[in-house]
């Protein structure tokens, strides 16, 4: 028996230390460095693999070429990620401090198999991966620190090295892990900072990208989880709902927020010249991903509640202003535009150091593009160069192909390492580094003596070696050198360079910033100050000297330089202007006010650079009495950046201009009110309402649209000739202008007919948009021998876009005052939604687009959604009538006047979320009641008898609430049979809600159209079941699907026993039951409820742990294609859009689905969304990056998305 126990515990010894070998051993697997496709003339060397690199996320070199690895176990066990988590949104938009994410935790925590012990179960770590042997290949891991596994961290994602110590960003927490020792092993671990990461937000979105600046500070980035952290001196740094940049010192101290409104900067890096960048990420919602320049104090305007905000409000003002945009007119002024829209998965960043690759890349950074699969991933070079006081992006491509890179770094040798994902989204407990090193470049002495000089310490190096290495080819060893010169106060030898104008231009820089870290830790003395050497060169003819020098006495409020930086701002050169105004902020000085905004003035909003200086600059300076000064200036410039500043300061004095004549202006006002907010300034903003309302109109000779039915989509080719507009229309309509916007119509062709008459000689240009494929001719009245095509569109565009595609715009078209045209465009529509408008421009004039349809431009719409949204909150019934005046004004458009009605809809119990940005913003205080129902017994009846976007949700508003309104208008409205069946059913449903009326509705509704007969059915239901149960019964057995459908969602309301028997029989025979309502059956046994139905819910509805329900099976038939285009679009878990292009608009780590209806049949369609990984598309690698939809859409959503994809089929542009 003991020889017995003696062998097992040989047995388990061998088994672990076998085990423990094959770990260590590499991959016999074909090398994955073969796969990568770099640029020519680079290599690749697969330098470590799994075991010894696992779910990497970050990583980092010492001094010594060792590398530090953070990997992560925790992702969606542990790290959450709203979009799974739908159920507590609203408190994650509620959280402001860590404490409150770790309640709502604890509050769900019932949804977790093992509760609480959910969050801990997996670890995030630091391993030591190095090459011990020289050979090139890794072969020794440490686990550096490990057990990151608290409910509250997040992803460990930024790492880098300082001294003895490893600093590591893991939410939310900033942690300093010194290794004292050298053995490979933290110490011990210690807290620098805490208080990051308030929300889930999405995953990912976490605390990264640490990095050395050119002050010696640290710098690191922070994604859209917010923050609250509170420094040393007891003050408080927060925003819960934003990504930013900040920085301190080496030893921890001095904490500042450096930049804010980031969505999620994986990294951050500096160019030479000192000069902050990144790649900012795009939130699934037909935005594109950003290089981002972040000088110190600017925002980007990013919030995570926009993520969560869809439909006609589609990412809220991120979207609906063009915030993500980059400069276009009327974008708005307080926050500073992105680059260029490169990539659209930025993960890993970094700058080219100087050497190691050819001078193509000078002025180079190098960024991970991630896209979930190695196909659609890349490293992409990037060129940034200067213009102006800030930069633009020159050219962009991939440096190295097919790799699932997350982060890209260089070894002190120049070489390039990248990391490795391998697939997927989600943890996979596999990883990889591979290096790649340029044949020609990367393996120089110069090269090879820069790592062996960083693996000797440069600390060792003498003062004299440290001021040569002011000139090095590396800006990293540049900027060590400069660090460790500083450390030494070599003030004189520092001031030697800085000075001396035959010494590179760097170097210079370099002495200059080191002498500012001197300067730093001098602050308040006053003789011999190390700043005296940096204004000594404030003057040099080199302008790049200028600037840094103004940058650095600026960000040392030295105060003797005053006047210099008075002068300076004066430049010739828009740099130095930019750092000198930055500076004389920093001094707060009133009287450098007037210097400022001469600036201002002379910039006249050209560089929005300068106009951030100049903003900034102010605010830092706070003469409330100039700015108010300012708000009176006849200059718009300098009104606008008055209104900038007040912003920034909280002013409420900001609502002076809510009615100034600049548009642009007012709408800056009411943003800052509104957003900020101002809440002291609300009533001003409610107050702006009715001048808000349009007193245009436009008087054109109504347009003719003509509609076909039934007809497969056209090219734009096939519309010039197609028979089908030979024949007699189906419907004919008459237009107030050249719009239209049928929505709920599929497979059909149109034709707009219209007439113009121009009202001034010369070139004309016309412009069309639509959705799906149309075509547009003009012919002078009279002569219809010279008609002529002047625009196409063989792609559907969004409604407001009219320039994006070829041939949209036609060529200018010369006509004569007084003589009449005809225009007339063909359309054909496939699926989904549909439009068409024309627009057109006579010489000199804006555009009208579309002619003889007032639409508000997106400046005129901030202002209505915000003084809508302050009306709201306000809540006095009073301010009702403006709100039903926009309602009732055609000229705001379709959008607003919706907005309009659900603000009234909502009067009397405010939703938790603001409806502007969508913020958990709850209306204090008690609402009126009686007044706001006094008041809508005035207005309704006029808003009900209007079109139907406003009749429509009006007489849902008096359905609820019990608001009369005249019987007879409404049974005209029912009755009419040219009035839209959607709004005929809701008038039903107003009329079914008194019993005056009920029967007649019912029995006027059942003679209709289907839909409507349906509606009617379902009425009787309610009200006379034992009237609708023989009617039920029919229709359950019809073969009119819509009549069925109705049939069996009356089986769920018929209060009757022989209903729910009728109920239950269809449940017990699912599986013979049509394929189309199959679910409906389900759901309205669900909906029902009881004893008996139960059992049979609980069998098709729920499923073994791991496995999907039975009810998925029955999703390829009767679903709703106007909500599956919703959910595709702005389903927030799906984030279909995240991965899949649809005709231009989406990601591309998926298949573009434009025409998916063409490639899969019915059945490959639902697979694809059940089983992603069954087949994955061609050219999209061996695993699909998609998880399984059952995840994030019920069996009926599903269903709607599968009928929404069946209708793409026009081929992709």
């Amino acid at each position: 028996m003991i020889r017995l126990l003696l062998w097992r515990e040989i047995s388990v010894f061998m088994i672990c230390i076998l085990t423990l070998f094959a770990l260590l051993q590499p991959s016999t697997e074909v090398d994955p460095s073969t796969r990568l496709k770099p640029v020519e003339g680079v290599t690749v060397q697969t330098w470590a693999v799994t075991p010894m690199v696992m779910d990497p996320v970050a990583f980092c070199f010492d001094d010594k070429g060792r590398v530090y690895v953070a990997e992560t176990f925790r992702q969606e066990h542990g790290v959450e990620d709203n979009r799974s988590q739908p159920y507590w949104l609203l408190d994650d938009l509620a959280a402001t401090r860590i404490e409150d994410r770790l309640t709502k935790y604890e509050k769900w925590a019932d949804r977790r198999a093992n509760g609480m012990d959910w969050y801990s179960e997996k670890e995030d770590r630091i391993r030591r991966v190095q090459d011990t042997d020289g050979d090139g290949l890794a072969d020794e891991v440490i686990i550096f620190a490990d057990g990151f596994r608290g409910p509250l961290d997040g992803t460990g994602a930024g790492l880098i090295m300082n001294g003895n110590e490893l600093w590591y960003t893991c939410i939310p927490h900033l942690w300093r892990l010194p290794d004292e020792d050298e053995d490979g092993r933290s110490d011990r671990r210690e807290t620098i900072f805490t208080g990051f990461g308030v929300r889930d937000a999405l995953r990912g979105h976490d605390m990264h990208g640490l990095v050395w600046g050119p002050d010696g500070r640290i710098y690191w980035s922070l994604g859209d989880r917010g923050y609250h952290v509170t420094r040393a001196d007891g003050t408080i740094i927060a925003d819960p709902r934003s990504g930013a940049i900040f920085r301190c010192e080496p030893d921890g101290t001095n904490l500042e927020l450096f930049y804010s409104g980031l969505r999620n900067p994986q990294e951050i890096a500096f160019d030479h010249y000192g000069y902050l960048f990144t790649g900012d990420n795009n939130s699934d919602g037909g935005d594109r991903a950003r290089i981002v320049y972040c000088p110190e104090a600017g925002h980007t305007g990013w919030e995570m509640n926009y993520q969560t905000l869809s439909g006609e409000n589609n990412r809220g003002p991120w979207v609906q202003e063009g915030i993500w945009e980059t400069a276009h007119e009327g974008r708005p002024a307080w926050v500073l535009p992105p680059l260029k829209h490169v990539g659209s998965g930025p993960s890993g960043f970094v700058a080219y150091p100087g050497q190691g690759l050819s001078s193509r890349y000078d002025n180079h950074f190098f960024m991970c593009n991630f896209l979930g699969s190695p196909q659609n991933s890349e490293v992409l070079a990037i060129e940034i160069l200067p213009e102006g006081a800030g930069f633009r992006v020159g050219e962009v491509h991939p440096f190295v192909k097919n790799v699932l890179c997350t982060d890209v770094d260089f070894d002190w040798d120049g070489s390039m390492m990248v990391s490795d994902w391998v697939r997927s989204w989600l943890s996979q407990e596999s990883g990889r580094l591979f290096r790649l090193r340029d044949t020609v470049h990367g393996n120089t002495e110069a090269t090879r003596a820069a790592a062996e000089l960083m693996a000797s310490g440069i600390e060792n190096q003498s003062t004299r070696n440290l001021v040569e290495l002011l000139s090095s080819a590396d800006a990293r060893i540049r900027l060590r050198a400069q660090y460790e010169l500083a450390q030494r106060e070599a003030t004189d030898e520092l001031a030697a360079v800085a000075t001396d104008e035959s010494k590179e231009q760097l170097a210079r820089i370099h002495a200059i910033w080191g002498l500012g870290m001197i300067g730093r830790r001098h602050q308040g003395e006053a003789e011999d100050h190390p700043l005296e050497q940096v204004m000594s060169v404030a003057w040099d003819d080199d302008a790049e000297i200028r600037a840094q020098a103004a940058r650095v006495l600026g960000d040392e409020s030295y105060a003797p330089a005053a006047e210099d930086l008075m002068g300076l701002a004066f430049d010739e050169n828009p740099r130095v202007v930019y750092q000198a105004i930055m500076g004389l902020g920093r001094l707060g000085d009133p009287e450098s006010v007037d210097a400022i905004i001469e600036m201002l003035w002379t910039n006249d909003n050209q560089d929005v650079w300068l106009r951030h200086a100049g903003v900034v600059a102010l605010a830092r300076i706070d003469d409330r009495e100039r700015l108010l000064e300012l708000l009176g200036d006849p200059m718009p410039s300098i009104r606008l950046a008055a209104v900038l500043v007040l912003r920034r300061l909280g002013d409420p004095a900001v609502a002076r201009v809510l009615r100034d004549s600049d548009p642009l202006i007012a709408a800056e006002a009411a943003r800052a009110i509104h957003d900020v907010p101002i809440v002291e300034a609300q009533t001003g903003l409610a107050d702006l309402l009715p001048t808000l309302i349009t007193s245009e109109t436009v008087d054109f000779t109504p347009v003719r649209w003509e509609v076909f039915d039934n007809v497969p989509v056209l090219s734009s080719e096939e519309l010039n000739s197609h028979p089908v507009f030979e024949r007699d229309p189906d419907e004919t309509l008459e237009l107030n202008g050249f719009l239209v916007a049928a929505g709920g119509r599929d497979e059909y062709a149109s034709r707009m007919t219209g007439r113009i008459v121009p009202t001034i000689d010369g070139g004309h240009q016309f412009a069309i948009t639509s959705d799906d494929h149309s075509s547009l001719y003009i012919w002078p009245e009279g002569r219809p021998d010279e008609r002529k095509q002047i625009a196409f569109l063989d792609q559907w565009t969004p409604l407001d876009d009219w320039e994006s595609r070829p041939g949209q715009v036609s060529s200018p078209i010369q006509m004569k005052a007084g003589e009449a045209w005809i225009v007339e465009a063909r359309h054909s529509e496939g699926g989904g939604g549909d439009h068409l408008a024309i627009g057109w421009k006579e010489p000199g004039r804006p555009w009208n687009r579309p002619i003889g349809v007032t639409r508000p431009d997106r400046t005129h719409a901030s202002l209505v959604r915000r003084a809508l949204s302050a009306s709201l909150r306000d809540g006095d019934p009073a301010r009702i009538q403006a709100v039903a005046d926009v309602a009732l004004d055609s000229g705001q458009g379709d959008v607003l006047r919706r907005e309009a009605m659900e603000v009234i809809r909502q009067w009397p119990a405010p939703e938790l979320r603001e409806r502007v940005q969508g913020r958990y913003r709850p209306v204090e205080g008690e609402r009126d009641q009686a007044g706001w129902k006094a008041v809508m017994e005035r207005v309704l009846p006029a808003l009900a008898e209007s079109d139907q976007v406003v009749a429509m949700p009006a007489r849902a508003i008096a359905q609820e609430h019990g608001i009369a309104l005249d019987p007879d208008m409404l049974f005209e409205t029912l009755e009419d049979e040219s009035i839209d069946v959607a709004q005929r059913i809701s008038t039903l449903r107003l009329l079914t809600r008194r019993e005056e009326s009920r029967q007649r509705a019912i029995e006027l509704a059942m003679g209709g159209l289907p839909a409507l007969r349906a509606e009617g059915l379902l009425a009787m239901s309610l009200h006379e079941p034992e009237r609708a149960l023989p009617l039920a019964k029919e229709a359950i057995e019809s073969n009119d699907l819509v009549w069925r459908r109705a049939g069996i969602e009356s089986l769920a309301i018929i209060d009757q026993p022989e209903a729910e028997k009728l109920l239950l029989e269809r449940l017990n025979a699912l599986d013979s039951e049509h394929p189309a309502v199959a679910l409906d059956v389900l759901e309205a046994s669900r909906r029902r409820g009881g004893l008996r139905l139960e059992p049979g819910v609980r069998k098709w509805s729920q499923a073994p742990e791991g496995e999907r329900s039975p009810a998925y099976a029955m999703t390829r038939e009767g679903g709703d294609v106007t909500r599956g285009r919703d959910l595709v679009f702005y389903h927030a878990g799906a984030s279909c859009l995240r991965c899949h292009v649809i005709d231009g608009t989406g990601g591309a780590a998926g298949p573009d689905l434009s025409a998916v209806g063409n490639r899969l049949d019915t059945e490959s369609l639902v697979r694809s969304l059940l089983e992603p990984q069954a087949e994955v598309a061609e050219g999209y690698g061996d695993a699909s990056a998609m998880p399984a939809m059952t995840t994030y859409l019920t069996p009926m959503q599903i269903r709607d998305v599968v009928a929404y994809l069946e209708t793409l089929k026009a081929e992709s542009n």
